[in-house]
């Protein structure tokens, strides 16, 4: 039986229709691969190029609390002691002479975290203070520590740091 017009244009639609959808998965595949390509070079390369800017953080924001913690000095006649820490530096104060938090709300948490998401150290020694980040290894007292010390040590003087 001869294929009637209906008939032979009915497969030769669903013959255009099945290869559109094919070129469609297609694209759509390539689309897909490319995107998880770019998103995964991101990703690798991230943190190579995020390196330098972590470390200018870590010092800015040593430098910002080591000058809260000059105010601290300046209004309470002393540095915050181990015990209170960083702590003390955005807690009210039972004290009369406290002037205020020493720190702007964006430092609310007590837990004073650098940019590797570990938490500062606050240094009081009898020849300095200041705060240190343990660095991109995230250990204390290895070579890429960054510590930014007060001028003049516990005393106010001109000692050594």
């Amino acid at each position: 039986m001869p294929l009637t017009g209906w008939k032979a244009g009915q497969v030769g639609i669903t013959t255009m229709n099945a290869t559109a959808k094919k070129k469609r998965l297609i694209r759509v595949g390539v689309l897909v691969a490319v995107l998880f390509i770019g998103l995964e070079g991101v990703l690798l390369l991230w943190p190579r190029l995020s390196q330098t800017q972590r470390l200018e953080l870590a010092r800015i924001q040593c430098s910002a609390l080591c000058e809260a913690l000059k105010r601290f000095r300046a209004d309470r006649g002393r540095y915050p002691s181990p015990e209170e820490g960083l702590a003390s530096l955005a807690a009210a104060s039972q004290d009369q002479d406290w002037e205020g938090a020493y720190l702007d709300g964006a430092h609310e948490n007590e837990h004073f975290l650098d940019p590797w998401g570990q938490p500062y150290e606050y240094v009081l020694t009898r020849e300095t203070v200041g705060v240190r980040s343990a660095g991109p290894d995230m250990l204390l007292g290895s070579p890429d520590d960054i510590q930014v010390s007060i001028d003049g040590g516990p005393s106010g003087g001109d000692g050594p740091l």
